[in-house]
């Protein structure tokens, strides 16, 4: 179904209202009661705008793994080359993270393996899970290690 204004169809959107325009009637609901030409541009307009929004609505949301990324990204840009712990996990990026649930275990443990940073907090929180157990001081790189091979036993990582 097409609509017609002036000589110039305008194809029908899939979200558009099954109503009749037409050029002739001043009482369409939502559109000015505009003389001829000036009529016409505001109709596209009015058409361009409908499928602007509609296409934006359309759009699909992030996966887990690109929401995922850009948290990461942010949070690394965020801290820089601090040494606080504190600012490190409070990090609002960094609580993002945890905020995605149980998800991203997964992706934290492939991000430790490719790129080590301080995850482990993460790790902590979602999981409930100490690979090395408490009283012991332990090295980050041990850590890790811990880590990785807790996510290999798991099934997270290969």
């Amino acid at each position: 179904m097409s609509y017609a204004v002036s000589s110039r169809p305008i194809r029908r959107p899939a979200f558009w209202v099954e109503e009749s325009y037409t050029p002739e009637d001043p009482a369409q609901p939502g559109i000015p009661d505009v003389p001829g030409e000036e009529r016409r541009r505001l109709l596209w307009r009015l058409l361009e705008v409908q499928g602007y929004f509609a296409s934006a609505l359309s759009l699909r949301p992030p996966s887990v793994e690109e929401r995922f990324r850009e948290l990461a990204e942010a949070w690394r840009q965020g801290v820089g080359p601090t040494s606080s712990i504190a600012e490190l996990a409070m990090h609002p990026a960094y609580q993002r993270i945890i905020g995605l649930g149980p998800g991203v275990v997964p992706l934290l443990l492939r991000e430790l393996k490719e790129r080590p940073a301080p995850w482990i907090w993460a790790l902590e929180a979602l999981t409930g899970v100490d690979p090395l157990g408490p009283a012991e001081k332990w090295t980050f790189e041990e850590v890790v290690q811990a880590w990785l091979k807790w996510g290999r036993e798991e099934g997270f990582i290969e």
